[in-house]
């Protein structure tokens, strides 16, 4: 949707359509521009910057104890123990094969210790991330304020790359968790919330050139 409405209006259709259809689409391709832009939620899914202030190369972080955060190494993402363990994080060059620049490395002597994210609540929602387990088992979840499990899905292998999606959730989903079940390390990239779905802009895009239009039939 997003680049069928772009390439008519950079097309050489554009100056001869009448001022005010031309004006219509000029206005549905800022506003479809706006929603693509939001199609993802997080801040840094990817992990390419690093929290601002951290040693180089690396990045490295780490919390200590039971109940204690802190910022992970990647900007816009933080540590957080939920057992009484040392939680650690940095950035190394990724070996996503779906990705570029920089994965976080996740270390946790406990369980259900690692990395979350708020993000602006939903109606409803999916969300994936690539993980890549080098010990113990790694859970995604979709929390709501950080109380209500909304869903959760497990990694299944080893030593390989995958990726863990939660299928639609609803129940106002406001929070990214990606934790260990008990100790173990992981390395994580292409983390996504992604909002609108097609569907919903496109709605919106139909929506709005249909009141455009009656309101050029009744001028």
């Amino acid at each position: 949707m997003c680049p069928m409405i772009h390439r008519l209006v950079g097309s050489r259709l554009a100056p001869a359509l009448h001022p005010f259809y031309f004006g219509s689409i000029l206005v549905l391709g800022l506003l479809t521009s706006a929603l693509c832009a939001q199609a993802q939620l997080l801040v840094n899914g990817g992990f390419d910057q690093p929290t601002v202030g951290l040693s180089p190369p690396n990045f490295p972080t780490s919390i200590s104890g039971s109940g204690s955060g802190g910022s992970a190494s990647a900007n816009g993402w933080s540590l957080y123990n939920n057992s009484s363990a040392t939680t650690s994080s940095e950035l190394l060059s990724t070996t996503d094969p779906l990705a570029t620049g920089y994965m976080i490395h996740i270390n946790s002597t406990g369980g259900f210790d690692g990395i979350y994210q708020n993000f602006p609540e939903q109606i409803s929602t999916t969300a994936s991330v690539d993980v890549y387990v080098l010990q113990g088992t790694v859970r995604l979840y979709l929390f709501h304020s950080g109380t209500i499990n909304l869903g959760q899905v497990d990694s299944t292998t080893t030593g390989a790359w995958q990726t863990l999606t939660l299928p639609l959730t609803s129940g106002g989903p406001n929070e990214f968790v990606l934790y260990t079940v008990g100790s173990g390390e992981f390395y994580a990239d292409r983390a996504m919330v992604p909002v609108p779905e097609p569907s919903t802009v496109g709605l919106l895009v139909l929506g709005s050139l249909s009141m455009l239009l009656r309101r050029q039939r009744n001028t």
